[in-house]
Order: C-alpha cells, then sequence, then structure tokens
C-alpha cells in the first residue's frame, strides 16, 4: 500500500491530518502525521494496517520536554514514506491548534522559528491549555 491509500483510509475513519502537510510547511521527505481521540474502533484500525505503537528516545527530546497530549503514537513505514498517528484523549484540541498554527502567521512564524522540541514544546503547552477554554468547535 502507499501513504495516499493509507491517509484517505484514516480520513474516512475520523482522523484527522496534522502537522507540517497541514500546515502547507513540509518538505519533500517528511513524514505524514495524523491524530485520532482514543477509541478501540481507532486502535484495531491501526493494528489492521499495520501500524505499531512507537516510544520516544528521551536522550532526543530533552530532559524539559513533556508528554502535552496523553498520546501514544503509531507508526508505520511503507515503500513511499512513513505515517506517524497520534492516539490522544482530545483530537478536537489538537486540531483547534493546528488550525490556529495554519489561520495565525505570526502563530505559524513562532512555532516555525523555535528550535528543538522542548521550546516547541512549550508553545503547544500554552496552546493546549487556551484550547480547553474555547467552545467546542471554534478554532483559537
Amino acid at each position: 500500500m502507499k501513504v495516499i491509500d493509507i491517509q484517505l483510509r484514516l480520513l474516512l475513519s475520523g482522523f484527522d491530518l496534522c502537522g507540517s502537510r497541514f500546515l502547507g510547511t513540509h518538505k519533500e521527505n517528511s513524514d505524514w502525521d495524523s491524530v485520532v481521540s482514543y477509541s478501540v474502533e481507532a486502535i484495531d484500525l491501526l493494528i489492521r494496517l499495520g501500524f505499531e505503537p512507537i516510544e520516544f528516545d528521551r536522550d532526543d527530546l530533552g530532559d524539559e520536554y513533556e508528554k502535552i497530549d496523553n498520546s501514544t503514537v503509531y507508526e508505520l513505514k511503507v515503500e513511499d514514506g512513513k505515517i506517524q498517528v497520534a492516539v490522544i484523549d482530545n483530537q478536537e484540541f489538537k486540531m483547534a491548534i493546528m488550525i490556529a498554527l495554519k489561520n495565525n502567521d505570526q502563530l505559524r512564524e513562532l512555532d516555525m522559528s523555535l528550535k528543538g522540541k522542548p521550546q516547541r514544546n512549550q508553545l503547544w503547552k500554552t496552546l493546549f491549555e487556551l484550547a480547553r477554554f474555547m467552545p467546542a468547535g471554534e478554532a483559537l
């Protein structure tokens, strides 16, 4: 299977595209990121498609890195790329942040200017807190 086939299957199953491809900041070799709220059905689909949970190396992330979305990341490598799916508690929060980043040039520039996971993690923690106070379905 190719990335596009799997991404289409995910999108039709309620997963959302996120990350650099959603924002339009991807490079040719960027992976494909998606997000979904935790459900037995979502996990079952990922496993049936061949995804496996991955662990991140704390040495790569830095001591200040804190997981902010209670996520488990699943990964699948296929012939034409790599797909990572974050299974999180609340998909709406993540997408509210992604929409804010996509639609707000200053916020997106700030996100892109931060170097390293710990700095970007601080921004995302702040945005997650703001998203918690937004009415359902509204972007930041």
